[in-house]
Parts: C-alpha cells; sequence; structure tokens
C-alpha cells in the first residue's frame, strides 16, 4: 500500500514549531506543503512528485518555471531537514484519529491507522478499519458461502434460505450433476481406437496366386474392416482410426486419429511397400501414442487402486507376412521392444501397454501357386480365386504359432491369425469385427487349496471384464469401487511400485453371502472362459465366489488380503458378473 496523501499537504494539517517558515517547502504547482518532493535541476524550483508526475502528461520535458529543459533531481538537503521538523496531523482526523506524528513517519501511520474507513461489502457502509472485522461477523447483509453445498446467501437469509435440509438437498443435486457429468465423460472416453500397423517393408511386395501382391492384399483387408465395422450405425460414428507403417517415427504416422475418413482412405491408397520389418520399436510407438495422455488424464489411478470404467478401449491391428524380421541391424528372429523411453508416467506399468489396449496380427501366409492352397478340411486344391465366395462359420483360424508376434498378442490379450486365402482373410476380419469389446483385461486365478491336485483349465485365464456401452434405464450407470492395487501404500514409500498392466485377481470356490443391498456396487460381465462354462455349468445363479488381490492388505506381499468383491452368475445363467464392492466389504456389512 502507499500513503493516501497524493498531492501536497494542507496547512491546516501541519503542526509546527514557533516561528517556523514555510518559505521553500511549499509546491510551486499545488501552494501546499511539500510531499516526496523533487527539484528541478536548472532552477531549484521544488514540486511534489506527484504534482509534477500530472504536469508531465500534459507538458513533457518542460519546467512550470519556464525552464528550458526540466532535468529532475533528489530534494535539496536544506528544505529536506525542514519538511523532518514538521509534525502532521492524520489525514483520517475527522474519523476520529488524533495522531500527530512526525513527517517522515506520516506515510507508515496512515497506512495501519485504525481510523482508515473500509466499505463493508455487505451493508456498503464506511467502517473503521479497526473495527471492520467485528463489524464484517456481524453485518447481516455479509454474502456466506456454505463450504458443503457451495451455496452463497446473506447472514440474515441463512434459516430461511440455507436451512441444514436445505443444504442437504443442494449437495444431493450437485452430486447427480457430477454423476451425470463424470458418466458423460466417461462415455465419451469409451469411443474406440482402432491402429492399423500396416507393414510396409519390401518383403510385402511378393506376389500371391490371385495376382495380387500381399501388401495389395493388406490394404484390401483394411478397408474391408472398415465396411464390416460401419454395419454397426453406433460404431461408425463413435470409433477413430489411425494408419501407421514400419518406418521410423514420426514419418510411420499416416493418419492421426482425428483426421476424416477420406484423408484414412487416400492414405491407405498411396502407401508403398519400400521399407523394413521394424516390428518391436513400431508396436512400441503404436502403445506410446496411446498412452501419450492418459497419465495427465489420471486414467491408470496408480496407488489409488484400478478403476475398470476410467478406459480408453483400443485395439492394435498388425498386417504382415511370415518373413523374418530386418532391420538395419541385419536379420532377427524376434521381437524386441525398447523399454527405455516412453510417456510421463510409463515407469509406473512394467510392461508397454495397459489393460485396455490388446494387439491382434495378421499374419498373410498366401501361396504364390494355387496348387499349394489346403482346404479346411480337404486336400490341395484349386482356389475360389480372388472372389471371397461364403465363408464356413465354423472354419478354425489358426494362431501364427511360430511368428514372434504371436506371443506378444497373446499377453496383451489378443491373438494372431495365420491367413492362408482370400476365404480365411474374410472369416478372420469378421471375427475380429466381433472381438471388440469396451473392457479391460484382467488375470483370473484359482487360490491353491489343499485340494487342488491337478490343475484345471478355468482355475487359471486371462480374459476381459466388460462394460456395456449403454445399459437399461432401470439399471444404474454410476461406478464407485477399484480394483485394489497389490500392495499396501505407506508414508515410508520413496516413490510407488510399478504395477503389472493386467491386475491378478484371485478368487475362492468357498460361496460367500452377496450384500448388494447394503451399499453401491459395480457390476462387470466376464468374457466367455473355461472359468465362466464351469460357473454357469453348476447351475446355482444364488451362488458367490469372493475375489481378492493378494499382497493387498497391511499383512504383506505373500497374504490374500480381504475380499473386495465376488464372482457369481446371472439370474438368467447366461454371464458370470464381477461385482466389485468396497475393499473388506464384509467388515463394513457388519458395521453398518
Amino acid at each position: 500500500m502507499t500513503s493516501t496523501n497524493e498531492i501536497g499537504l494542507s496547512s491546516d494539517r501541519v503542526r509546527s514549531p514557533p516561528g517556523f517558515e514555510f518559505d521553500d517547502i511549499e509546491c510551486a504547482i499545488c501552494n501546499n506543503i511539500l510531499w516526496k518532493p523533487s527539484a528541478c535541476g536548472s532552477c531549484d524550483t521544488h514540486f511534489c512528485s506527484a504534482c509534477i508526475a500530472k504536469w508531465h502528461t500534459t507538458n513533457p520535458k518542460n519546467c512550470p518555471m519556464r525552464c528550458k529543459e526540466y532535468i529532475q533531481r533528489s530534494c535539496v538537503k536544506f528544505v529536506a531537514n525542514k519538511l523532518a521538523k514538521l509534525h502532521i496531523a492524520c489525514i483520517y482526523q475527522a474519523d476520529g484519529c488524533k495522531e500527530v506524528v512526525p513527517y517522515e513517519a506520516l506515510e507508515k501511520h496512515e497506512i495501519q491507522c485504525g481510523h482508515q474507513p473500509q466499505e463493508c461489502p455487505g451493508c456498503r457502509l464506511p467502517i473503521p478499519k479497526k473495527d471492520f472485522t467485528e463489524h464484517e461477523a456481524q453485518c447481516p447483509l455479509i454474502d456466506l458461502a456454505c463450504v458443503d453445498c457451495k451455496s452463497i446467501y446473506k447472514r440474515r437469509d441463512a434459516i430461511t434460505r440455507h436451512s441444514d435440509m436445505m443444504c442437504l438437498r443442494e449437495q444431493l443435486r450437485q452430486a447427480r450433476q457430477d454423476f451425470t457429468t463424470q458418466n458423460q465423460q466417461i462415455m465419451e472416453l469409451r469411443k474406440l481406437l482402432l491402429i492399423f500397423l500396416l507393414d510396409n517393408s519390401a518383403s510385402m511386395n511378393q506376389m500371391t496366386h490371385v495376382g495380387t501382391s500381399l501388401f495389395d492384399i493388406g490394404k484390401g483387408a483394411i478397408e474391408q474392416f472398415l465396411k464390416i465395422r460401419q454395419r454397426d450405425a453406433g460404431a461408425a460414428r463413435t470409433d477413430r482410426y489411425m494408419l501407421l507403417t514400419l518406418d521410423e517415427p514420426p514419418t510411420n504416422v499416416k493418419v492421426g486419429w482425428k483426421e476424416p475418413m477420406t484423408v484414412f482412405t487416400n492414405q491407405l491408397k498411396s502407401l508403398e511397400a519400400t521399407g523394413l520389418t521394424q516390428m518391436g520399436s513400431a508396436i512400441k510407438q503404436a502403445f506410446d501414442l496411446l498412452n501419450l495422455n492418459r497419465h495427465a488424464a489420471d486414467h491408470d489411478t496408480y496407488g489409488c487402486g484400478r478403476f475398470p470404467h476410467l478406459l480408453e478401449p483400443s485395439l492394435i491391428i498388425v498386417i504382415t507376412d511370415k518373413q523374418k524380421l530386418t532391420t538395419l541391424a541385419g536379420v532377427q528372429n524376434e521381437i524386441n521392444i525398447p523399454m527405455n523411453t516412453g510417456p510421463l508416467g510409463s515407469e509406473l506399468t512394467k510392461e508397454p501397454f495397459r489393460w485396455d489396449q490388446r494387439l491382434f496380427a495378421i499374419v498373410l501366409a498366401l501361396p504364390a501357386t494355387s496348387s499349394s492352397i489346403v482346404p479346411a478340411g480337404g486336400a490341395p486344391g484349386n482356389s475360389t480365386g480372388p472372389g471371397l465366395g461364403d465363408v464356413p462359420a465354423n472354419q478354425f483360424i489358426p494362431a501364427a504359432i511360430d511368428q514372434p508376434i504371436t506371443a506378444m498378442c497373446d499377453v496383451t490379450g489378443g491373438r494372431s491369425y495365420l491367413i492362408t486365402s482370400q476365404r480365411t482373410l474374410l472369416q478372420c476380419l469378421e471375427s475380429l469385427v466381433q472381438k471388440i469389446q469396451i473392457g479391460v483385461v484382467v488375470n483370473l486365478e484359482k487360490v491353491i487349496s489343499e485340494g487342488d491336485n491337478e490343475r484345471c483349465a478355468w482355475h487359471s485365464c486371462r480374459k476381459m471384464i466388460m462394460i456395456p456401452r449403454s445399459l437399461p434405464k432401470t439399471e444404474k450407470t454410476e461406478y464407485n469401487w477399484p480394483i485394489p492395487e497389490d500392495y499396501w501404500p505407506t508414508a515410508a514409500m520413496l516413490s510407488l511400485p510399478s504395477r503389472s498392466a493386467h491386475a491378478l485377481i484371485k478368487f475362492q470356490t468357498t460361496p460367500c453371502t452377496t450384500v448388494t443391498d447394503k451399499f453401491p456396487f459395480d457390476k462387470y460381465e466376464l468374457e466367455p472362459s473355461p472359468l465362466t462354462q464351469y460357473i454357469l455349468e453348476r447351475r446355482q445363479p444364488t451362488m458367490a465366489w469372493p475375489v481378492f488381490v493378494q499382497g493387498s492388505s497391511r499383512l504383506g506381499p505373500t497374504e490374500l488380503g480381504s475380499p473386495f468383491g465376488y464372482l457369481k452368475a446371472s439370474t438368467n445363467l447366461t454371464s458370470v458378473n464381477l461385482y466389485i464392492m468396497p475393499y473388506n466389504y464384509p467388515e463394513l456389512s457388519t458395521l453398518l
């Protein structure tokens, strides 16, 4: 703050010694006692700083005493000494202040003076500074803000406009609005992102028996996939697409997910196969692009558990051939994914991918001659030609077992397809479209007990827990609870431990009670698997199996911890659902 005095001091405020002469201490502009004086270096005339500054707004560089040029200098010592002998009455004497202070202490006093009037923001009356806090605490027109419901109201209206019941109602209204906004954001996040990673190495130029190269077949497969996908009107509105190749970054990004479909189609048609098979770095970059904004958006919620509904579902579809992997360093027999770089926060996950990202590979192995084709269930014979024809609905497409990319697909929850004919290619595309689900991949594992002499297929599986795109109006759409972390966070931790991309959920086959009537719960459907088949075959829709995350309690990483939900078949025995509830919900249920 600065003093309230802007121009010279009125003489009626001055208390001077007897016989004091006021010559030389009056401002030549305002004719009052000098305040914060400065002088003209040419004529030694003194002015208040505010007065000379105002003069110079209309008369720059000129002196009021008609000097050739105004050269500012500090007040002469003689004038300063005379001013120091003065005692000045406080400018707030009309407001009750009786203080008379030395000239040099005037500014500090007036800044701190308790009689300085301040306008009350409520009643708009001038209140002495020393009484302002007390007045503000009692003024009936002051605006108050409720810390609970954030409502603004006058103090006098506290009873009529902000009773306890009104506060609770406003909090409930805001909570509903927040849930609506959150659900809209969640639905926006559930828009599927499909990345096509097309192998554009020179080996893709090899010709097939249908008269086209593998590269042309790969481009045609992408176009056919889009046509199949667009049969779903909802998917056509929400799907996002990217087109990548195996070129060096950033030139390998041919189409971003914000580009229109016309740009995607034109870029796809213009691609040529002239590069190397740098598969590892290309897959890593695809995952990095997906993970670029995850940390800022707080989708992974490290240290707070995993929320299945906070997801950005995405599929990476790699289209390649069966040839060796070629790089500038030579030929490689396995895919090496560099892990030394990544987006912010990537060090908190052990793998380069996340649980809502799956990798699928279409490995093109169409022969060069039709005599080499082996139809499903038959001997070598002639191909049906370039026409796709009718595809047997139950024909199984084998995985490309001998290809390095297969292991990478499996670990993300995806798979590879070995394509030996145009028919199997179309069936593969139909299968891929059907595998597009909104959900996350988890590992489900049975807790080993003393009676387990052998391991069955349903004891351990890696499958999705799925979230429907839309729910009936009779069902809730809010999600509340996380899958616990596999460690117990403490203040002694210098950093959070890294987690696996897929949560490991363990289940016991000992039935537990269901408590869905006590508090909110989250419900996710399990992808069909040997585990869901086993549960449904038991035909016990009221039976529930508790689920755990090992290491989630204070007892340490080797202990099973407390249950956070259970597995249970639907009432009509058509599906199995994972119910997620508060951690250690049986104890909470007892307390409630």
